[in-house]
């Protein structure tokens, strides 16, 4: 028998203890049902996905009771078999489409549904806009959900929306720093995708899918602070000075360097890849390209600084390069941006950031939604129904 020193006994004793107690801890998070929602959940396809079920609040910017439906979707529950007398739209985006910011009913997906239902080519019909988009997802994770959990849906139109901001470089697995993703990559000059992201080790950890509720408490506490010193420390300069972390500058300039030329031939591929596949499957394909926030300040002004600052031209640039795309392949670009720079002008109105984080930067608050919902269903009223195209915004 192994006989122990005093002192090991006390160590042993000691550890003990704390594992008894954070056992203890861990069964009274359970029991009171406390958790810090793990809103994602790692997939070979994808890279990550909505946790199936998944809820809980999200106020790191915002504030919006969120759920995770039965089929991973941030939205309400449907069935996949499409009802008879029902036009289905399949929504794919990225974290401006998923809006986690603001609540279910108020975001642009909702808002698409609800003026489509009063469209006269709706009448007596029922309008679904399913939404598939999810934080973080590029032009290559749009494909590949279109593959694996559209088309169970028999979506009528697929509408992708298209963030200048960010989007295209996602597509490239140069410049997009985030790795654990699927990319498209060229052999042959052909588009195949690349799943290498499965061999990264951090992939690998988040396919764990059962995980400790004490870890959700130390994940919200470090959260906590993490956004609490970013808003004492950074938001404010994000405000005045337009730049936010993940936006890219080079979006507006014509690229000069093999990164970003191969970036947007990728992403221009890509359109075309879905644009053939939606063909296939006799549906109809639109694309919408959102707003940055340099687009879009109420404040011409600091726009100006802005452009000054990075010798930018042409905000609309990234805008008006995708509708140049949609031309020339035969499907239909709407192009939000100078729109909402009309109206943000003529009204001083914020579309992006919110009272918790700051106004000009950031995703769309309940303002931006709400035109952006509107917009698209005028405009989608319109091509439907040509007489009332004059009155389309």
């Amino acid at each position: 028998m192994v006989q122990f020193k005093p002192w090991q006994q006390n160590l042993l004793l000691v550890c003990f203890g704390i594992f008894s107690g954070l056992v203890v801890f861990e069964i009274a998070l359970r029991l009171v049902n406390f958790s810090y929602p793990k809103f994602y959940i790692a997939n070979d396809v994808r890279g990550r996905v909505h946790r199936p079920g998944a809820e809980g609040w999200w106020r790191s910017e915002g504030e919006a009771y969120i759920k995770i439906n039965r089929d991973g979707l941030r939205d309400i529950d449907r069935q996949q078999t499409k009802p008879q007398n029902t036009f289905r739209i399949a929504l794919l985006g990225d974290s401006f489409a998923a809006a986690f910011q603001v609540p279910q009913a108020k975001t642009f997906a909702a808002i698409l549904e609800n003026k489509l239902s009063q469209c006269p080519k709706f009448e007596g019909k029922n309008v679904e806009v399913i939404n598939f988009g999810v934080s973080g997802y590029g032009t290559a994770q749009q494909l590949l959900t279109l593959r694996t959990s559209v088309w169970s849906y028999s979506p009528d139109l697929v509408l992708l929306t298209l963030l200048t901001g960010n989007d295209i470089r996602n597509n490239s697995k140069s410049l997009e720093p985030d790795k654990v993703r699927p990319f498209f990559v060229y052999e042959a000059d052909r588009l195949v995708p690349d799943f290498s992201f499965r061999n990264d080790p951090m992939f690998q950890l988040n396919q764990s899918k059962e995980y400790l509720r004490l870890g959700h408490l130390i994940a919200r506490v470090v959260d906590s602070i993490g956004t609490r010193k970013q808003i004492k420390e950074d938001l404010a300069t994000q405000a005045k000075t337009l730049r936010e972390p993940g936006m890219d500058e080079a979006i507006y300039l014509e690229p000069t360097t093999p990164e970003w030329q191969e970036a947007w031939q990728i992403t221009e591929d890509l359109l075309k890849l879905i644009d053939r596949e939606i063909q296939e499957k006799n549906a109809e394909f639109w694309v919408v390209t959102l707003s940055n926030s340099p687009q879009v300040h109420p404040n011409p002004a600091i726009r100006q600084q802005y452009r000054q600052r990075w010798g930018i031209q042409d905000l609309f640039y990234p805008d008006r390069r995708i509708k140049k795309i949609g031309d020339r392949a035969g499907f239909p670009v709407l192009n939000l941006a100078p729109l909402f720079q009309k109206y943000a002008d003529r009204n001083r109105t914020f579309f992006h950031g919110f009272k918790n984080t700051a106004l000009g930067i950031g995703h769309w608050n309940e303002t931006g939604h709400a035109l952006a919902g509107e917009t698209m269903a005028k405009r989608l009223c319109a091509e439907f129904e040509p007489n009332a195209a004059q009155n389309a915004f």
